[in-house]
């Protein structure tokens, strides 16, 4: 960006230097009066008509209310005499690139301020659009408004250009202009790196244009990197420039949209073919990028899916399986079906579809648990026991799985006694194992879940946790062998809460695939790399490690923790998630005994607003934060009516076991009630709850 000070220098010594300044937008506030005087002196005769253009150019991204400022009035009267100064107040502005080719002569990127400004469905453009150019103008202004009603607005165009260069020509400008229409109307900016090519019909079909890619060639030098193409156009266009080719304006509208997300083009070129088949995205939903379940295509896919259950739902069942434990994606799927909707394609269809919609809802409920929902889960019970008499003992078996995990982990009601049914369902399994002797990925999670019931219940049942932890490693045998990894995680939670840190070493170590005598030092290193990876992080080897860490006391290097903290403020998503809020509340405990004290207040603050944003299961775990906060003297007023809140809901709850946090009555403080909780932290928040 030049100053108006360089800018004044390079009019008076380099003024075609100076033109090229001044055909780029204006990012400066606009100069004083005493400034522009200067500057207006010493601009040659031919560059003043510029000037006042790029002065104005800095309308893009200036609030409505101070477009009226007088500097403004005067540069707009001087530039666009057919605009009234009383329409400034509610127009929108953007400056945008156009790519024009000079036929053999090579070519340009053209920088044009765009606005609609309130007045008659109509175009002011300045004199440098030559008529092929002005009829493309005219198409793109028709073909989105048939998409995208635009009453009573006038489309301004200005290149920032000398008067009396070589007019713009060609059809190409069409859809770049409706593009444009696109982010005006919603009052949006041109993203940068982005450019656009191509012409439109009326009906919004993009048409082909030549000179593709000289135009890939210009875009590249000036630091873009997307384009929109016709498809016919594309096996011309060549590295690094990515083509994003479109058929439609609507199909290149919705690639837009994505792009004012994640201007990611390549990521776009590769999946979007997934985006408008909805078995298809269903089946890659679970591997996709998340930003691009924000594209139309695919929200409009999913509502296709949604309304058509008969359909889709055998896909969604099985799409919603393998994103159970990852709320950012499992959230686009979890409401797809009512349980109204699913009843009535019972009513309707074949009894097959009793077994699908069963799973469906298996898979709702192991959604709900990761998210701490426990209020759905009882809806959603209610209607999956109406189904129970007309499906597999294998899908029992794995129903009451999960509803133990619903009505017991969710509700810290932690007991060793096994419910009849659950008792029942898992002799006739352990019966029928006995004969076919086969590797049973059912029976190990149901074990898998008794080991981890045990590690609830208190250090006291260890040897319970170990038992059952080897039946599910005997279940499961080698045909599932990535299902045995969990054991271990529930071994070393369990060794931490005897204090018997040497084996829970030993065990992390076989947890992280690591050297049996690795130790702190590689467990934090491994920590890092999990943080700072390109996939999605492990968190719940991440959880695991930080938390062992905490535990043992252990202080690392103040860099090292520092860097374990910036990876981590990266990776934390928008979407709250279990077990973020344990990552950061022991985070918190290392910052702590590192004497990072802003840094620890920071993380614990974090907790605490993910546990508060997730279902009742997560909101109690805020008590736990709070009471670190209240342990390190970082606790503040606002802090302590949170907890205090928090402690009024778990208490009167009607979901939450009571029993379990009666506790918390003794002390009618809030600031007793913390320390309280903080001395037993241990029994309130047992095993990987803390």
């Amino acid at each position: 960006m030049c100053s108006w000070q360089q800018l004044h220098r390079l009019l008076l010594d380099a003024p075609p230097h100076a033109e090229s300044i001044l055909c780029r937008s204006c990012r400066s506030p606009l100069p004083d009066g005493k400034t522009w005087q200067r500057l207006l002196a010493a601009t040659p005769l031919g560059l003043r008509g510029l000037l006042h253009r790029h002065l104005l150019s800095s309308l893009a991204g200036t609030p409505a209310q101070d477009v009226c400022e007088p500097e403004y009035l005067e540069i707009f009267s001087a530039v666009t005499p057919e605009i009234t100064i009383s329409s400034l107040s509610g127009s929108n502005w953007l400056v945008m690139p156009l790519l024009t080719t000079r036929g053999g002569s090579g070519g340009r990127v053209v920088h044009v301020l765009a606005g609609l400004v309130p007045g008659e469905d109509s175009l002011q453009v300045a004199a440098n659009f030559s008529p092929t150019s002005l009829e493309a103008l005219q198409i793109a202004y028709t073909a989105y408004s048939s998409l995208h009603l635009l009453p009573g607005m006038t489309l301004v165009l200005v290149p920032l250009m000398r008067e009396d260069s070589p007019p713009i020509s060609g059809c190409s400008l069409a859809l770049p202009i409706a593009l444009a229409l696109y982010l005006l109307d919603r009052r949006l900016s041109w993203p940068d790196g982005v450019f656009a090519t191509g012409g439109l019909q009326p009906d919004g079909k993009v048409v082909a244009v030549d000179g593709v890619p000289e135009k890939c060639r210009i875009a590249r030098f000036d630091g873009g990197h997307s384009m929109f193409v016709v498809p016919s156009n594309c096996p011309e266009v060549t590295d690094p420039v990515v083509p994003i080719p479109c058929t439609s304006l609507d199909q290149a509208l919705n690639d837009l949209e994505y792009l004012l997300i994640d201007n990611n083009p390549e990521v776009l070129v590769e999946f979007r073919p997934f985006l408008a088949r909805e078995r298809l995205l269903l089946s890659r939903l679970h591997e996709l990028p998340l930003p691009l379940l924000h594209h139309p295509d695919c929200r409009s896919s999913l509502r296709n899916i949604g309304a058509h259950p008969g359909d889709f739902l055998h896909y969604a069942v099985k799409a919603l399986q393998h994103c159970s434990f990852d709320p950012a994606r499992a959230d686009w799927l979890a409401d797809l079906y009512s349980i109204e909707t699913l009843q009535e394609l019972i009513d309707h269809e074949e009894i097959d579809a009793v077994q699908t919609v069963y799973e469906w809802c298996i898979n709702r409920i192991a959604f709900a648990n990761h998210i701490g929902d426990t209020c759905s889960v009882g809806r959603w019970k209610e209607f999956q026991q109406t189904l129970e008499t007309r499906v597999t003992a294998d899908q029992h078996l794995t129903a009451w799985n999960h509803l133990f995990v619903a009505e017991r982990f969710n509700r810290y009601h932690f007991s060793m006694a096994i419910p009849d049914d659950i008792q029942r369902l898992l002799s006739e399994e352990e019966a029928r194992n006995r004969i076919a002797h086969r590797p049973n990925k059912r029976l190990g999670a149901m074990y898998g879940t008794l080991s981890q019931n045990c590690g609830f219940c208190g250090p006291q049942w260890f040897a319970g946790l170990e038992e059952y932890a080897v039946k599910a490693e005997t279940s499961f045998d080698r045909e599932y062998d990535s299902e045995k990894r969990r054991l271990s995680l529930y071994r070393v939670y369990g060794h931490l809460d005897l204090e018997d840190y040497s084996q829970a070493g030993q065990w992390l170590n076989h947890y992280l695939g690591l050297q049996p005598g690795d130790g702190p030092e590689r467990w934090l290193e491994q920590a890092v790399h999990l943080a700072g990876g390109k996939q999605e992080v492990r968190l719940f080897s991440l959880a695991l490690i930080v938390r062992a860490l905490a535990d043992m006391k252990i202080t690392p290097d103040t860099k090292d923790i520092l860097a374990l903290t910036a990876e981590l403020g990266q990776r934390i998503p928008r979407h709250l998630q279990h077990p973020w809020q344990l990552i950061l509340l022991n985070l918190a405990r290392l910052l702590g005994e590192a004497g990072l004290v802003a840094e620890c207040r920071t993380a614990l603050q974090r907790a605490a607003a993910i546990c508060l944003a997730g279902g009742e299961t997560m909101q109690a775990m805020a008590l736990q934060v709070y009471a670190e906060l209240q342990y390190r003297s970082l606790i503040d007023e606002p802090d302590l009516l949170a907890a205090e809140e928090v402690r009024q809901r778990v208490l009167t709850s009607g979901y939450l076991h009571s029993q379990h946090f009666s506790g918390l009555r003794e002390n009618t403080e809030t600031v007793r009630m913390l320390e309280h909780l903080h001395r037993n932290r241990s029994t309130f928040f047992p095993f990987s709850y803390r």
